[in-house]
């Protein structure tokens, strides 16, 4: 695979969406389907309005180089991508936290008793004498169970804010008076109680299918193969420059003046007229850097992918995912979180012959013999 990728890029609507379906047909598998969709219901969803279009277009484009880039070898953002594709953060998190967390009177109650409970909390909320907000839809007490075991979890690499231990009780969030030293008014009560709670819904990772959470664990365990996909090669007779590649020319310049463009270097700085040829951000903008005395350079931070590369990065985001299901007994929830086992690496044959004329292990309880402990070992036989 080259780098950075000498594609060029899409001129219309059309070719944009086909780019974009190729680029997320070599991702992995499982991570896939949802990217899929995703872009399948944008492009469809906004292709009869013509409002914001131009804005739309040029997110897409900005995709298009961000998957590209993903692609090639960007870890932080395949790292993205995957976060995205398993609801960690964008859209599907919303979408996992809103069909799990909300109350199911809300949505569809199962049986009368859930029917039953709704109703009495609606008379509460009437004889409370205050109106129906947007916290009376969800349930909180399963909500309170996933915050709390987030918070033991202690996730390591979340794109969200740490949930802390000390900060789990909302009723400290409401002072019980105010600046005069009175009662707190109840509708300034419950307005401090929602901003509390929705503080914790940013903070909340929210768990997903168990089908789905097992096969990333089998997948990040090596217990199943993962399937990635070759990039199709280039048509030999290819041969695109940086501006195509990049799609950064501009139409209200002559074709000589984008040949060379010496009015930039002229006025500006180098490195502000070559920023998106440099290594850091070349992956992204897919430039080519002809000018270099050595060639064209390879970028910053980017990684070749193999089976032990793609396990690490599932492994970051398994960790961040949950299953979470109601206890036999129907009393409280069993929350289970990804955790990978560390084992500490065997040294091979050649690491072992360093250590094969070495001392035998001193037992660490009995205190070293230094000058200093031999001194206070005689004072002690001295005073007795």
């Amino acid at each position: 695979m080259s780098f950075p990728l000498r594609i060029p890029h899409p001129k219309t609507t059309l070719h944009l969406y086909r780019h974009l379906l190729r680029e997320a047909s070599y991702l992995p598998t499982i991570a896939r389907p949802y990217l899929e969709s995703q872009i399948k219901q944008r492009f469809h969803h906004n292709q009869d309005t013509k409002d914001n279009n131009k804005q739309r277009i040029r997110q897409a484009h900005h995709d298009l180089r961000y998957l590209r880039a993903a692609n090639a070898g960007d870890m932080d953002r395949m790292r993205r991508v995957l976060q995205h594709a398993f609801g960690r953060i964008g859209r599907r998190r919303r979408q996992l936290l809103e069909s799990s967390m909300l109350a199911k009177a809300v949505l569809a109650p199962a049986d009368s008793a859930e029917l039953k409970e709704h109703i009495e909390q609606q008379r509460a909320i009437v004889l409370g004498e205050r109106k129906e907000d947007w916290l009376d839809r969800w349930d909180l007490t399963k909500l309170a169970a996933l915050l709390k075991s987030q918070a033991h979890a202690n996730l390591s690499n979340s794109p969200k804010a740490a949930i802390l231990n000390k900060k789990l009780n909302p009723a400290e969030a409401i002072p019980k008076t105010n600046s005069w030293g009175r009662p707190i008014a109840p509708k300034l009560a419950r307005s401090k109680l929602r901003s509390w709670w929705r503080l914790m819904l940013v903070r909340v990772q929210p768990p997903i299918p168990r089908d789905e959470w097992e096969m990333l664990g089998d997948i990040v365990k090596g217990k199943t193969p993962l399937v990635t996909p070759a990039r199709r090669a280039l048509a030999a007779n290819s041969s695109f420059s940086s501006d195509e590649v990049s799609g950064s020319s501009q139409d209200a310049t002559s074709t000589k003046d984008e040949e060379w463009g010496w009015q930039s270097y002229a006025t500006q700085r180098v490195a502000d007229v070559d920023i998106q040829k440099n290594r850091r951000n070349k992956a992204l903008s897919g430039m080519v850097d002809d000018t270099s005395p050595m060639g064209d350079p390879r970028p910053l931070n980017v990684h070749k992918f193999t089976a032990r590369t793609w396990r690490r990065l599932l492994g970051t985001v398994w960790q961040l995912t949950s299953v979470m299901e109601k206890r036999p007994d129907g009393n409280g929830w069993q929350i289970e979180w990804g955790k990978l086992k560390w084992d500490a690496p065997k040294p091979t044959g050649m690491q072992l012959e360093f250590f094969e004329d070495a001392p035998a292990a001193t037992d660490a309880s009995k205190p070293a013999r230094t000058r200093r402990n031999r001194r206070i070992n005689n004072m002690n036989k001295s005073d007795e």
